[in-house]
């Protein structure tokens, strides 16, 4: 029978975060939070949500946030945010 040699596996340290900052997954937090900005949008007549990506140390985090004073008002009585996330 041949002699076969079997190689150890090394993990790298470093997959999680490669993965976690990459161009892919910024496109799928920022799809995300694009979902949850039009359901903030659609609720209580405030109309003026944004999003901000950002990439950090570990990952790629995305921001959902007010716009103007409306917003703000109107987060703050209804807790828009909290319920367009689903919280």
């Amino acid at each position: 029978m041949a002699d076969i040699k079997l190689e150890k596996y090394i993990p790298n340290p470093n997959a999680a975060r490669i993965i976690m900052r990459s161009p892919m997954m910024a496109s799928k937090v920022k799809r995300d939070a694009e979902k949850i900005r039009a359901r903030a949008a659609s609720m209580f007549g405030a109309k003026n949500y944004g999003v901000k990506v950002k990439t950090q140390k570990v990952a790629v985090k995305a921001y959902v946030y007010t716009g103007d004073r409306y917003a703000m008002r109107s987060n703050a009585l209804h807790n828009t945010l909290k319920k367009a996330k689903g919280g």
